[in-house]
């Protein structure tokens, strides 16, 4: 009886390994960035060592990445466009621009990351459950436009 029970049971988790309880393996969380009325404007992929932005069509937009630089981690920001361009750096919850200008705020609590222009004036949020940091990073740069399609 429990034999006839088990082995379908483990032949599914065996061929569909990621199905099982919902989990997702080696797959990222997906979460869309919100602006200010809470309507979806983009949408991310969290990895577990770097935060990817997509336009609404899905279309790659910027990458928040973490490197070890002199021992001490710090987290960059490149966009998504022919060249890779290095557009900016966040460190310590402040955002700034490749000429080190302070171009916004981000912050999160235990579900949400929010960002703020450089007048602390909310710009929009998103839910990150994991990898907070950079998540907030990432959502900062696409709202302060340095993953925008215009710069």
């Amino acid at each position: 009886m429990l034999r006839t029970f088990l082995i379908p049971l483990l032949l599914f988790f065996w061929f569909f390994p990621q199905s099982a309880f919902g989990l997702q393996i080696g797959r990222p969380l997906r979460t869309e960035i919100l602006n200010l009325q809470d309507q979806a404007i983009a949408k991310a992929l969290i990895y577990i060592d770097y935060f990817e932005v997509l336009s609404m069509n899905s279309r790659p937009l910027g990458k928040v990445g973490i490197v070890n630089l002199h021992g001490n981690l710090e987290l960059f920001l490149v966009k998504e466009n022919s060249e890779k361009a290095l557009v900016g750096w966040a460190a310590d919850k402040h955002l700034y621009n490749g000429d080190g200008e302070l171009v916004g705020f981000y912050d999160w609590t235990t579900y949400w990351v929010y960002a703020y222009s450089v007048t602390g004036q909310p710009l929009g949020k998103a839910k990150c459950i994991a990898f907070r940091g950079y998540c907030a990073a990432g959502v900062a740069a696409f709202l302060t436009g340095l993953f925008s399609e215009l710069k």
